[in-house]
């Protein structure tokens, strides 16, 4: 059985790395925001929409009048336009549950990153991106299976560099009596068959203190100031959605979820 699995790990960099990594999202935006301006506007002549491959044609031209999309990896930018034409067919897919039409990415209202579908690589605890060199990163966990592209992202503050992978692994058969049924709920985290159950723990109740004091100062800024983005950024590194605010809540779960139940092997 093929699993594909993503590894993630904050990036190594300083002011002069960040500014390259900026720039590379720059461009990406850029790219972006100039193809779909161009959808937009064969659709209002009501023109069929560009697909991937004569967007690439068309971007082989663009680089000639704006030279600073030379100085960015041509398979970012052809990602890039990979993305924006899934956008486009997801919008126009009957099958598809939320479809909407792609928007326009601004720097303070997307995720800013850029994925690599090759020639990087992974040397111990350093990675190399092509036309940058290589970085440093926090390796705490071995990286397992064959990389198929890596995605890099800035969020509350930090890089990250996220590895997807892909390997063969064997259905493993167990005895009944090894396993238990989980059910996940809303009052408690977790009801298992054997009739234990695990409490879930908030992180928003640990940090309700601090994100009301930090509520309560980004309502007297003026949005979408410098002021209201300095504390709109420190709110985000205390949000629960960033994965740096739950380091010491998922040992604790994860023991309690596996060991409960005398020490039933227990798959989330």
């Amino acid at each position: 059985m093929k699993i594909l699995r993503a590894f993630k790990f904050r990036l190594k960099v300083d002011e002069e790395q960040q500014s390259a990594f900026w720039k590379q999202a720059g461009a990406c935006r850029f790219v972006w925001n100039l193809f779909l301006k161009r959808q937009q506007y064969r659709l209002k002549r009501g023109h069929y929409v560009e697909n991937y491959a004569t967007m690439c044609l068309h971007l082989t031209q663009v680089k000639k009048h704006f030279t600073f999309l030379k100085e960015v990896d041509s398979t970012v930018l052809q990602q890039t336009l990979k993305d924006l034409d899934k956008a486009y067919k997801d919008a126009f897919d009957k099958t598809q549950p939320n479809k909407r039409m792609p928007v326009t990415n601004k720097r303070s209202r997307c995720n800013n990153g850029f994925r690599y579908t090759g020639r990087f690589k992974v040397e111990g605890r350093r990675v190399y991106f092509p036309k940058l060199g290589f970085f440093g990163f926090f390796k705490s966990r071995d990286i397992i299976g064959k990389i198929k592209n890596t995605t890099v992202t800035h969020k509350a503050g930090h890089w990250y560099v996220s590895f997807q992978t892909e390997y063969e692994r064997a259905d493993r058969p167990h005895n009944s009596k090894s396993m238990v049924g989980v059910d996940l709920g809303v009052k408690r985290l977790a009801t298992l068959s054997n009739g234990f159950y695990v409490d879930g723990l908030s992180a928003l109740k640990v940090h309700s203190k601090t994100l009301a004091k930090l509520q309560r100062k980004l309502a007297k800024k003026t949005r979408f100031s410098n002021n209201w983005k300095k504390v709109n950024q420190h709110f985000s590194c205390k949000g629960t959605d960033h994965p740096t605010v739950l380091p010491s809540y998922r040992p604790s779960i994860l023991y309690r979820c596996i060991y409960v139940g005398y020490h039933a092997n227990t798959y989330l």
